[in-house]
């Protein structure tokens, strides 16, 4: 790999690290074009190699609460996009089930 290209890598790299730490400002303007900024890197081969060793899947997850119907679409979409990484795919299972599992506890609680 040329050296132009490694660059060219990492810059990519740091460009998604940045657009993870943006999915969770305070403000759903900057939320919501990070996001669509990560659904479509997820899509691609490249970026869903980078993403399944980031952690985003929890952070994407936890938007899918958010008041804004657009993030949550978008948190979506980025989720579908990494789930065919089965590495993904067993986080996001295992996080959404801890979830409802907890979710149902505190529901039975409240009856």
């Amino acid at each position: 790999m040329s050296t132009n290209k490694k660059s060219q890598k990492s810059d990519m790299h740091k460009q998604l690290d940045e657009l993870i730490e943006f999915l969770k400002h305070p403000t759903p303007e900057v939320r919501a074009l990070a996001l669509e900024s990560l659904a479509a890197t997820a899509n691609t081969d490249e970026g869903r190699d980078y993403l399944k060793n980031s952690d985003v899947e929890r952070t994407l997850i936890n938007l899918l609460n958010d008041p804004k119907k657009d993030i949550v679409y978008n948190a979506l979409a980025a989720l579908v996009n990494l789930s065919s990484e089965y590495q993904i795919l067993n986080t996001i299972i295992g996080t959404c089930h801890f979830h409802l599992t907890s979710f149902l506890k505190s529901s039975q609680k409240k009856t």
